[in-house]
């Protein structure tokens, strides 16, 4: 198996959205969210998502997930479902860390066990939780999410 990450092109447009859904949905499935799911096409974040540095992770040529991020802040890490469990995200998250300047936080569900664990592994650490409905809903059913911090 050939990984390799690089930097985002245009023409990884498709790819990235395809990914993105695809793993996003499956996050929000694991918080408990899903009916809220939008895909990143109509996603209201999607305008400034590529002011974010954006790295790609290939295996075999195929794109297989990205990495969006600012100073200080881990924005977007998604895996394409079909990559996960193979030490793919390890490798992403090792070659976008040493470009982020510390501390970096990150959001993630509490209940997304493996994600936790693999920001763990790279030394984030659990700084605040919190129970709050979804910020589309204010009327939701309370979500618990992690704030990570690495410093």
């Amino acid at each position: 198996m050939q990984v390799r990450t690089r930097c985002f092109q245009s023409l990884d447009y498709e790819d990235l959205c395809r990914v993105h859904d695809a793993a996003r949905l499956q996050e929000m499935k694991i918080g408990g969210v899903e009916k809220y799911f939008i895909p990143f096409k109509e996603a209201p974040y999607w305008y400034n998502f590529f002011d974010s540095e954006i790295r790609i992770v290939e295996v075999n040529n195929e794109f297989a997930g990205f990495a969006a991020y600012k100073p200080h802040n881990l924005a977007y890490f998604y895996i394409d479902p079909q990559f996960q469990q193979r030490g793919i995200g390890d490798q992403l998250l090792a070659s976008v860390l040493p470009n982020i300047r510390r501390p970096i936080r990150l959001e993630v569900f509490s209940a997304n066990i493996a994600a936790k664990a693999l920001y763990a592994k790279h030394g984030f650490k659990i700084i605040k939780t919190v129970k709050e409905p979804w910020w589309s809903d204010p009327k939701s059913e309370p979500v618990l999410s992690d704030t990570m911090e690495l410093v």
